[in-house]
């Protein structure tokens, strides 16, 4: 595998920094809707060492704080992050702190003393889980909204030609 980022104390104080950044994200939508790119455009922008080294700080900080015996080695954690920049590059990287951030806490499932690459991307399949489901309740709540605030007794709605409400009323004129 290719030697992507140096992993040491400067890794681990830049993911500081992104995680402080986006700490206050509370959900899917606010994950989903903050303000940064996606790991394809930083990719775009500088390469996917780049990117994929984004990911690589963010598991080791999260690995810092956590208290387990099984710790990832520098080839897993590189080899989960080629994975997730592979699989989930469209994410943002508000959303990838995001999901490791509550795996790390356990959101995901419990941790049983140890962190690999299957864990990480079962916290991603999951995330993926809530971040459709919250796509879909944000859709549907406002076409709900929109068909709230429609006044379909405006005549627009019943005069046009072939809607329901001018073909009802050409029948009962009819009978």
């Amino acid at each position: 595998m290719k030697n992507l980022v140096k992993i040491d104390n400067e890794s681990v104080q830049i993911a500081e920094q992104i995680s402080e950044r986006f700490s206050g994200l509370t959900s899917v939508l606010e994950a989903r809707n903050a303000e940064s790119q996606t790991l394809k455009r930083v990719a775009r922008n500088s390469s996917n060492i780049e990117a994929e080294s984004i990911i690589i700080k963010l598991i080791l900080f999260g690995l810092k704080n956590l208290n387990i015996k099984g710790k990832m080695s520098e080839f897993q954690i590189r080899h989960a992050a080629e994975i997730v920049f592979n699989e989930y590059g469209h994410y943002k990287v508000s959303e990838i702190q995001f999901v490791i951030s509550r795996g790390m806490r356990g959101k995901y499932g419990k941790l049983y003393d140890k962190i690999d690459i299957a864990d990480i991307e079962a916290w991603f399949e999951k995330y993926d889980s809530e971040k459709m489901d919250s796509c879909y309740m944000q859709k549907s709540q406002a076409n709900t909204k929109r068909i709230l605030e429609t006044d379909y007794d405006d005549p627009k709605y019943i005069k046009r030609p072939g809607s329901i409400g001018n073909i009802y009323n050409q029948t009962k004129k009819q009978k």
